[in-house]
């Protein structure tokens, strides 16, 4: 009764937004499923690819994130509505992918993969936007967590789809591509139906001037800084799950695929509408220590032994942290910023989680091939400080008190 009583209460725009929204984002969830493990998994298995292509593949999504800014600041040179531009980025995108399933070249592949995950991710401050118009405070987090759990569902099954084709043959991933391809574009289709407002050219083309914001805001700066130090520990982890599961057990393909991508969508379908209820209701930073601690617990557990089991109960501990990741890294500045700074505020953040993101997958290579023990080290010392100063944050509480 209370979920029909939620919807009910939803004004005629936040309700457009959502039906249109949740169809977008249930479309593109299997092309997400690419981004989290195929990608890199047909770098391995197709390509047998050295350390450097499956960490440069990876950077694809980090890239993406670092030049939206540039993007928005020197590209988007006429007024434009926020939805038409992400529906013309998602028409690239499927081009992209069609363009990775002709020829052999790991250097073709790897560079159109790149490409298609760079364009994808130009469009995080953009949706970020339409979610500040289109939906109040108190119920933006639940509404965006509705459409990530559809998401997810769609990922658990896509997952399993696409690791049992890859199992039969590594080469019927030109298959997967087409098809996603097309998949890509029609949520194209659903994006221009969202109710949006326009986006206009920036009028300082010094795409430095946004950065003002670090300057002028210190919550801003102390939220970014820790949100780095914890990026470095969890995306060096994520850029070398695959490899590790695929030298340290005897799992296939199929189910590595199935364990990163179905596993995680499965925990997200579980976990995420508790992360987004405490998101609603609690201060930001609350939720933030809780998940640092659970990813702590579980890197620890996946890295420290080769044992399957330990492997995957440290996976799923980390999974349920990661599971608040979608809705805070994608909604912490709605509260921090001002409406008029937050599409500048998200596309700041999202330069910095690019630049994290473009380091951290060599680190974790370069540390990976020293000793398992070494990226224990380095892992528990980044989550330590990180979890450190986002607790200096919430202490002070002038800070805090925006979050809340």
């Amino acid at each position: 009764m209370r979920l029909i009583q939620f919807f009910k209460n939803l004004t005629k725009k936040e309700t457009l937004t959502f039906r249109y929204d949740t169809t977008r984002l249930s479309l593109e969830s299997l092309y997400l499923t690419l981004e989290q493990s195929v990608f890199v998994l047909i770098t391995i298995s197709y390509f047998n690819a050295s350390d450097f292509y499956k960490a440069l593949v990876q950077t694809g999504v980090p890239i993406g994130r670092t030049l939206a800014l540039f993007f928005l600041t020197y590209i988007v040179i006429t007024k434009i509505k926020k939805t038409h531009l992400v529906a013309a980025i998602n028409i690239l995108v499927a081009v992209f992918l069609l363009l990775a399933t002709f020829g052999d070249s790991v250097e073709a592949y790897v560079i159109l993969a790149t490409l298609a995950m760079i364009f994808f991710n130009f469009r995080s401050p953009i949706i970020t936007s339409i979610h500040k118009d289109s939906y109040s405070k108190n119920k933006r987090a639940r509404l965006f967590s509705v459409g990530h759990l559809i998401s997810g569902i769609m990922i658990l099954l896509f997952a399993g789809f696409v690791g049992y084709i890859v199992e039969l043959d590594s080469s019927y991933f030109r298959y997967v591509l087409i098809f996603v391809s097309a998949i890509v574009a029609l949520s194209a289709w659903f994006t221009v139906q969202i109710p949006s407002s326009y986006l206009y050219p920036k009028k300082s083309k010094n795409f430095l001037h946004e950065f003002r914001f670090i300057k002028e805001d210190r919550l801003f700066r102390g939220m970014l800084i820790s949100w780095f130090i914890l990026g470095l520990a969890n995306l060096a982890a994520v850029a070398i799950q695959v490899a590790y599961m695929k030298e340290t057990t005897f799992l296939s393909d199929a189910q590595i695929v199935w364990l990163v991508s179905g596993c995680s969508a499965l925990v997200n379908i579980i976990f995420m509408p508790l992360w987004a209820r405490a998101f609603d209701k609690y201060n930001v930073l609350v939720i933030r220590i809780i998940a640092n601690i659970m990813l702590l617990i579980g890197l620890v557990l996946f890295f420290m032994s080769d044992n399957l089991t330990v492997i995957i109960i440290g996976f799923i501990i980390r999974s349920i942290g990661l599971s608040s990741g979608t809705i805070l890294w994608s909604l912490w500045v709605t509260r921090a910023a001002s409406p008029k700074n937050t599409q500048s505020y998200m596309a700041i953040h999202s330069f910095f989680t690019g630049v994290r993101g473009i380091i951290a997958p060599f680190i974790g290579f370069y540390i990976y091939r020293l000793g398992v023990v070494y990226i224990e080290i380095y892992m528990i010392a980044m989550m330590a400080i990180s979890t450190a100063t986002f607790y200096w944050i919430y202490r002070n509480k002038e800070l805090s008190q925006r979050l809340n």
